[in-house]
């Protein structure tokens, strides 16, 4: 892998985290350089050296159940996300986590995004969007991101001033980043129903099928796919990708991309499983 350009794949780190039971890796995040990890049961593992080796970083909450989301902030302050809509944060990355709020009412909410202006979103798998600010635990409607129970990760980003709200067909949403509470269709939906995860660093948005596939759309009024944008694996638990802060010179931010579009990790299999041991209700990714 040479640039942010290619569609070839290579593994990640050799490392493993040491998970404790329940769990399952949730979902991943970094800053290309410190990477975090989030379990179901709301552990939270750190990378310094591209995943080579793992430490404990903390425990988000005593509640040991149904953790799914983790962004971190150009701030270096993590935010995670909770099915039940509980959100908790560590400021600047410390082990020490607090409540930052709820984002609203319901047992599925799937993501939580950040942008560089401190904007905190919310994603529910019915197209609710909640917004809260990095500075308040208040949440407010976003509005509706589409049609369908099947939403299932957000992206947001400084660099165009967009969030991006995905379904589990590969439809994309979007809307100004901020207080507006308008979506419209961005991308249509395209190749099955098992997309999970979406990514985007301003220039690119990148959406993850579970079985590896990975699609790039360009970030324009009209997006142009590279379909398929390579394969990160062979099995078909692949459940989240991350890129890291756009907020580096072009050149770094290039090197930076290609390191940092291995971050997939997130397992939908044992998801889905605690999920359902947790809540005993269909899954409605």
């Amino acid at each position: 892998m040479t640039d942010r350009a290619t569609t070839g794949w290579t593994r990640y780190g050799q490392g493993t985290p040491d998970l404790p039971k329940p769990g399952g890796h949730s979902a991943i995040t970094g800053d290309g350089g410190s990477i975090f990890l989030l379990s179901l049961n709301g552990t939270v593992h750190e990378s310094n050296d591209a995943g080579d080796s793992w430490t404990t970083f903390g425990t988000v909450d005593s509640a040991t159940s149904g953790w799914v989301s983790i962004c971190l902030a150009y701030s270096g302050d993590l935010y995670a996300l909770r099915r039940d809509g509980t959100v908790r944060a560590s400021s600047s990355s410390s082990s020490s986590w607090s409540g930052h709020g709820d984002a609203g009412s319901g047992e599925s909410w799937m993501a939580i995004a950040v942008d560089d202006d401190g904007n905190l979103y919310a994603l529910r798998s019915d197209g609710t969007v909640t917004r809260a600010s990095t500075s308040t635990t208040t949440w407010s409607s976003k509005g509706d991101a589409g049609d369908g129970n099947a939403w299932v990760d957000l992206a947001a980003t400084d660099g165009d001033d967009h969030v991006y709200a995905l379904r589990a067909d590969r439809a994309i949403s979007r809307s100004s980043a901020g207080t507006s509470t308008t979506w419209s269709s961005w991308a249509t939906a395209d190749g099955g129903d098992s997309w999970v995860a979406l990514a985007t660093d301003g220039t690119y948005v990148w959406a993850l099928r579970n079985d590896g596939r990975v699609d790039r759309g360009t970030v324009a009024t009209t997006p142009t796919w590279s379909t398929s944008h390579g394969d990160a694996g062979t099995d078909s638990g692949w459940e989240d990708i991350a890129v890291p802060i756009p907020e580096f010179p072009s050149l770094m931010l290039q090197a930076l991309l290609t390191i940092a579009l291995i971050q997939v990790v997130r397992r939908r299999v044992a998801r889905r499983t605690t999920m359902n041991d947790d809540h005993s209700e269909p899954d409605d990714d």
